[in-house]
């Protein structure tokens, strides 16, 4: 039997039937999800180019601009966004979803020619570009280590060889290279050695641009036979430098090692120290601070803390403006300088010798007076994990708005200029509130400022959440957010003290601080790939949550 024989002679049944099914359909189709947000690929190419040298500035108007005007030019650009560093300019470039990507890819080719007689004529290399979108997650990671190799040798190998062959598998759209040391010859010039041979630091820079070249060098034409001369000027090795010829003195050639130090090292040679000033910030900001206070002054160290981070915000607030100054007059290297100057022959000395070794002792007590000593809960069990809690999920909060907040308000409206004196509202708010918290909230309990204190931030991102984001919302959110971690700056200090008691309170701090850390460091990457995945706004959304999440934690906390 023919399975359409029933539907034959049965025609009423089967329209019913079919009627039945288009309005199941149209029923179900009103519950179809919608999102808000769908994942739409744009095509987007990124071009990079590279003037090592070069300060942010120069790349803005000698490279950036000349070919922000030219790629603004072509048809179908959706969205172009620029960011100038030393040495680098990256512009990602976001076509509409009617526009091929190949298209656009010659689009892009053409517009870079044209640039070319606008741009820098001492470029290493041209512009370069991929078809590719930045914001994307590297779809294979591959990490190198050597036990024979130095990391620039590495860094040569992983760029010249492996990323140029994997770049040519069909289907790749970038290889990129991060984490390692790019190699590089330092040519250390002694400036009166210079003088006393009459040459000075540019004539220096000409003869290395001109001698590391590789160009024509002419050919040999015979009666039979004609020879083209091959060789390559470029030098490959530190050796090989200090052998060049940079000028004739007196019949006499002068070298390069005759005038300057050259050795072979890592381009950037400054990663040691960056990661040395990290270490040391994390070991000596506030929680050693607390800790030592708690030693010395016991449970009466709630005062002493309070002072103490309101002179370091203080002195953040003052240290922009010393620092530019400084830089100003001392250049970069003075500044620095100056700076350890003071760690080594003043503060040192003073952690070193001035801090007291014995605990402090308390006035005595009058006739007929009783000392009760504070009721505290040991250092563990539910209270002590929800304060944990409480502080790492608050930890996410300013870490991740230090690090991104500028931008968002850039990219949702407000302008750079008025977002960095916003931001510079900060430190200000901090130290108000420290001050306010100093002269007013002595007898207020730490746990209930702390309580207060995140409310406030939550209060904030409701702001921003209720009314979008405006030049007067940006601003109130600010303040808030300062007043936030002011307060909570002290509330690291003073709740474990009060909760737990003097006795241990050091490693208290240490157990409480590590989770801490290990979220500040994530909170900025954190909250990238949500801005770059979803939208801001859903960046905010996560801070909140977090905010959220301390304050239940907070509120969940019973004091003794």
């Amino acid at each position: 039997m023919s399975p359409s024989r029933i539907f034959i002679l049965r025609p009423v049944a089967t329209s019913l039937l079919m009627i039945a099914i288009m309005l199941s359909g149209i029923v179900a189709f009103q519950f179809l999800p919608l999102s808000a947000l769908p994942e739409v690929d744009y095509p987007t190419i990124q071009v990079q180019t590279f003037y090592p040298g070069a300060s942010p500035d120069v790349m803005t108007s000698s490279v950036t601009a000349p070919l922000e005007v030219q790629l603004g030019q072509m048809p179908g650009l959706r969205q172009m966004s620029s960011v100038s560093s030393s040495g680098a300019s990256v512009i990602t470039l976001q076509f509409t979803l009617t526009l091929s990507l190949d298209i656009a890819e010659q689009e892009v080719q053409a517009a870079i020619n044209a640039a070319g007689n606008l741009l820098p004529t001492d470029l290493p290399a041209p512009p370069i570009y991929a078809k590719v979108n930045p914001a994307d997650a590297p779809i294979v990671t591959l990490a190198l280590t050597s036990e024979t190799l130095p990391l620039p040798k590495i860094e040569d190998l992983a760029e010249t060889r492996l990323a140029q062959k994997i770049s040519q598998l069909p289907g790749i759209g970038l290889v990129s290279i991060s984490g390692g040391q790019r190699p590089a010859v330092r040519v250390q010039a002694d400036l009166r050695k210079l003088a006393a041979y009459g040459l000075n630091i540019d004539d220096l820079r000409t003869t290395l641009g001109n001698a590391n070249v590789n160009t024509p060098k002419g050919n040999f034409d015979g009666p039979a036979r004609a020879y083209t001369i091959n060789a390559n000027d470029q030098l490959q090795s530190a050796d090989a430098y200090k052998d060049l010829v940079i000028a004739y003195k007196n019949g006499s050639p002068v070298k390069l090692s005759d005038v300057a130090t050259v050795v072979e090292g890592a381009q950037n040679n400054f990663l040691a120290a960056w990661m040395a000033i990290g270490v040391a910030m994390a070991a000596s900001l506030y929680d050693p601070a607390f800790a030592t206070l708690g030693r010395i002054f016991g449970a009466e160290a709630r005062r002493p803390i309070t002072i103490l981070t309101f002179m370091g915000g203080f002195a953040s607030t003052v240290s922009w403006p010393t620092t530019y100054v400084l830089i100003e007059h001392l250049g970069w290297k003075g500044a620095y300088l100056v700076y350890a100057a003071l760690l080594a022959f003043v503060a040192a000395p003073l952690l070193a010798f001035a801090l007291p070794r014995e605990r402090f002792k308390a006035r005595p007590l009058a006739p007929g007076e009783v000392h009760l000593p504070p009721k505290t809960l040991p250092a563990r069990g539910a209270v002590f994990i929800l304060v944990i809690v409480a502080f790492t999920a608050y930890a996410f909060i300013p870490s991740a708005l230090s690090a991104h907040m500028l931008a968002i308000f850039n990219r949702l409206g407000i302008d750079p200029k008025v977002a960095v004196g916003l931001g510079a509202l900060f430190g200000p708010a901090q130290v108000l509130s420290r001050l306010a918290e100093f002269l007013y909230a002595r007898e207020i309990r730490p746990l209930v400022i702390a309580r207060f204190a995140v409310a406030l931030a939550v209060a904030g991102f409701a702001l921003i959440f209720a009314f979008g984001i405006s030049l007067w919302v940006a601003t109130a959110f600010v303040v808030m957010f300062g007043v936030t971690n002011g307060l909570m700056t002290i509330a690291r200090g003073t709740v474990p003290l009060t909760l737990f008691g003097a006795g241990g309170y050091g490693k208290i701090v240490g157990r409480i601080g590590g989770p801490a850390l290990v979220m500040q460091a994530a909170a900025p990457l954190v909250l990238a790939f949500v801005a770059e995945r979803l939208s801001d706004y859903h960046a905010l959304g996560v801070v909140a949550l977090f905010g959220v999440a301390a304050l239940i934690s907070f509120c969940l906390v019973r004091r003794p």
